[in-house]
């Protein structure tokens, strides 16, 4: 299993993601559904062999882009 946090900018599972975020994997399709989610950043699916995968690198630049907003708040 990999991490979001390594260098290598390939793709992990939608239910990966969710777990090393925190939050419940029927919390993902909620966050491409949210204009606010894809203003900070969130990346849109891509699909392998009929499963969701996210880029690494475009959730390294979301969480980024989702720590410098809570910053300004």
């Amino acid at each position: 299993m990999s991490n979001i946090l390594d260098a290598d900018d390939g793709y992990d599972r939608d239910r990966v993601v969710a777990a090393q975020l925190g939050v419940a994997k029927k919390t993902l399709p909620r966050w491409d559904a949210s204009e606010k989610m894809r203003a900070l950043g969130w990346p849109s699916p891509v699909y392998f062999n009929g499963r969701r995968h996210r880029h690494r690198g475009a959730i390294r630049e979301f969480l980024k882009n989702a720590a410098a907003a809570a910053l300004k708040a």
